[in-house]
């Protein structure tokens, strides 16, 4: 069944349009500027999800605030339901009189971060360029051009599987087109595409989940199973780098009360971070190894040790930081993005060095024990 189209409510810009649009008005007046504000904000606002508007000149906050308590009568409760901030944009853009795009992006990326572990269906941010200096101009669009490419980061997961589908499915015809047919290897090949379309197709489910229209709600999870349906999802990439994986998951373990799609986030995360730790070690076997157990009376914990290079104690406390990394390729957000979860879930997350090499991330989650009367 097709999702349900996200409406913008904007009317020069048409009535439809995707989760990403990023689109740029021009007006005239002040009231036009209300005009097309006010329905954008309140549209938003009706569908539970997070609005931001960052007001600079024409507007002050406190007309932007008034017009928009005309049109939302409740709007006391979206801001103490913390669903709405009308923030200045020179406190926004320009803390202490300078413009930091790395600053912003960071920041940017922890806001999201920290509402998608909330189960916001949706954001919505609206801000002007009238604060903008000619100073200040190469400098945005830098900050622009390097949202973008982070934002594309996003998709490289997806591109993986779709590649090797291509490559397979390409492979199973040219076992079929030799003479005689290799049978064999084409239903090899066969089996690798469909591997990889199913992988891509689960990808593409827990996408959509993570950003559905409508707010998650948390029900009794088994973490095992979560641990389990991700490591299928990611076995393939584990097989590609020669990684070793062994499994302890305890037995009989409580269930905990969260959202599905954002545990297993944060299991793929942790996962992938200890592949790309090993990814330049030679002098050792790659193992990676994924424990579940008891942790204290009333909690579980869960901990993904690699042996990689490990991490170096002058920068421990500062890899859970938004777009910190020592990975060349890296983007910084994955555990920024795991951390955040896990505190919406009542958790902690840390990391700590092996013995002998590698290291160790493991968080807690409260159990789900209900009471007998």
């Amino acid at each position: 069944m097709a999702s349900e189209p996200r409406r913008a409510s904007v009317d020069v810009v048409g009535d439809v349009a995707a989760w990403g649009a990023h689109f740029c008005l021009f007006y005239e007046t002040k009231q036009d500027l209300l005009d097309t504000l006010i329905s954008y904000c309140k549209s938003g606002l009706e569908r539970e999800e997070y609005c931001l508007w960052i007001v600079a000149e024409p507007l002050t906050i406190e007309e932007a605030r008034a017009a928009l308590k005309n049109a939302v009568p409740d709007l006391d409760r979206c801001f103490a339901d913390s669903r709405l901030e009308i923030v200045a944009a020179r406190d926004w853009f320009l803390p202490g009189g300078v413009f930091d795009g790395k600053r912003l992006t960071a920041s940017w990326y922890e806001k999201l971060a920290s509402l998608s572990a909330r189960g916001y269906p949706g954001m919505r941010i609206t801000g002007d360029t009238t604060w903008l200096s000619k100073k200040e101009w190469t400098h945005f669009c830098d900050y622009e051009d390097g949202l973008n490419e982070v934002i594309g980061n996003q998709r490289l997961e997806l591109r993986q599987p779709l590649a090797g589908a291509v490559a397979n499915s390409d492979a199973c015809l040219a076992w079929l087109s030799s003479e005689p047919p290799n049978l064999d290897e084409a239903r090899a090949a066969a089996d690798r595409t469909i591997e990889a379309a199913t992988r891509a197709s689960d990808i593409i489910r827990r996408i959509q989940a993570l950003f559905k229209k409508t707010a998650r709600e948390r029900m009794r999870v088994n973490i095992n199973e979560v641990i389990e349906e991700t490591l299928g999802l990611i076995r393939s990439e584990m097989l590609g780098n020669n990684v070793s994986l062994q499994t302890e998951l305890g037995p009989q373990l409580p269930p905990v009360l969260g959202d599905r799609v954002q545990l297993q986030q944060v299991v793929l995360n942790l996962v992938k971070n200890g592949i790309e730790a090993m990814s330049g070690v030679q002098d050792r076997a790659l193992q990676l190894r994924i424990r579940s157990a008891r942790y204290e009376p009333n909690q579980i914990v869960v901990a993904v040790a690699d042996s990689g290079a490990g991490i170096d104690p002058k920068v421990i406390g500062r890899i859970f930081e938004p777009f910190y990394t020592t990975k060349l390729q890296g983007t910084g957000m994955g555990l920024a993005i795991s951390r955040s979860i896990i505190e919406a879930h009542g958790g902690r997350l840390w990391a700590e060095a092996n013995p002998s090499h590698g290291a160790t991330f493991q968080y807690t989650l409260p159990a789900h024990i209900e009471s007998v009367q």
